[in-house]
């Protein structure tokens, strides 16, 4: 399949939404550097980011989006990663329950009406638990036409915001489903929330206690499970690709800027060979992380399925993200370049990434599985 370069309507959209970050989100960010963005300020940034299209650029017009190519909401998505990886973590499960939302059935159409509205605009946010553990999977039992579960999930992305979650149960037959509970009309409890923007996205639990849900909760029964959860997982997975695109693309936008400055006594840093040198791995590594993600969503706009490539982009972009910090922390005391980057802040959010979800080793025993046809997962 050949991907196409941006088009000028691609550059445009991107652009636009650029300016708006760098005038109205990277301020607000900066301010709350070392501690979380609260999450009212959070509210108030994803509702200004929705009028760009996250979450719903790629979603059809009849159904509230915008109708743009999954490529160009890969693009706008990387400008926010860029910016903020907490800010971008939180969008990128709302830009998947948005997915999930719209491909609900007829007879779950409710749910579609009642939550998508609020989520493209960027009024609320979504929780989804990403482990299939059995540690991990709440009992749910049927009481006078109502669910009714208890235990406690981990994995769950975006616990500590979500004003709703899809949580995976099993019930007392063995089948597994995924329920939809609102945290102000069901209830349920957050905890165990980490202090890096990513791991505040991906590390918390939740613990249901005799949550009652009507049976119009059921957001995916056991016959969904397999392709619809896959296909949203194909988003996050590549949009966890792009979460370290956006941290490669920092370290490397400001080394750049460093290195050319000149420091008024000897030729600027870019002219030392050691540093040259690993600017040019760190732009060949970017580069070659974001064309796997770009590859992924090029295979969404047409229709293919991509749990492969959407896993390839996810664990070698968090790997060169690795290598690209680690490299931006060694120039970092480099004659002339001291105080360029703020390396501990980068190394921070970046050491999250290849374990964000399922891990790379996942990962790479996925990618081996679509290859050999042989399950090495079990």
């Amino acid at each position: 399949m050949q991907m196409q370069l941006p088009s000028d309507e691609q550059h445009l959209v991107v652009n636009s939404f650029r300016t708006f970050l760098l005038s109205e989100v990277a301020p607000i960010v900066r301010v709350f550097r070392d501690r979380p963005i609260p999450r009212g300020n959070l509210r108030e940034i994803t509702q200004g980011i929705a009028e760009f299209g996250l979450p719903g650029a790629s979603l059809a017009k009849e159904l509230g989006g915008m109708g743009l190519s999954a490529v160009t909401e890969a693009m706008l998505f990387e400008e926010l990663c860029s910016v903020s990886v907490e800010i971008a973590a939180c969008v990128m499960v709302n830009l998947a329950a948005v997915a999930a939302l719209a491909e609900l059935p007829e007879a779950r159409g409710s749910l579609r009406e009642r939550y998508l509205p609020d989520l493209l605009a960027g009024r609320s946010f979504a929780g989804f638990c990403t482990s299939e553990a059995e540690t991990d999977t709440v009992a749910a039992s049927w009481v006078l036409d109502s669910f009714v579960i208890e235990g406690e999930q981990g994995a769950v992305t975006n616990a500590h915001l979500c004003d709703f979650l899809i949580a995976r149960v099993r019930m007392a037959s063995g089948a597994c489903c995924y329920l939809l509970v609102d945290r102000a009309e069901h209830g349920y409890e957050a905890r165990g929330v980490e202090p890096s923007g990513v791991g505040r996205a991906s590390g918390a639990r939740v613990s249901f206690h005799g949550v009652r849900l009507p049976a119009s909760q059921l957001f995916w029964d056991e016959a969904d499970c397999s392709g619809a959860r896959a296909r949203l997982l194909e988003k996050v997975h590549a949009g966890s690709g792009l979460l370290a695109v956006g941290l490669m693309r920092v370290a490397q936008e400001v080394l750049i800027l460093a290195a050319q400055e000149s420091t008024g006594v000897d030729k600027p840093p870019a002219a030392q060979p050691l540093v040259a040198a690993r600017i040019a791995e760190m732009a060949t590594r970017l580069e070659a992380a974001r064309l796997l993600c770009v590859r992924a969503y090029s295979m969404m706009d047409a229709g293919f399925r991509c749990q492969m490539q959407a896993s390839m982009a996810q664990w070698f972009a968090t790997e060169m993200a690795m290598e690209a910090c680690r490299a931006a922390a060694l120039l970092h005391e480099w004659p002339g370049m001291a105080g360029a980057l703020d390396v501990e802040r980068l190394l921070r959010e970046v050491i999250a990434l290849p374990a964000a979800g399922c891990g790379n080793d996942f990962h790479k025993l996925l990618i081996a599985r679509e290859l050999t046809g042989i399950n090495a997962l079990a």
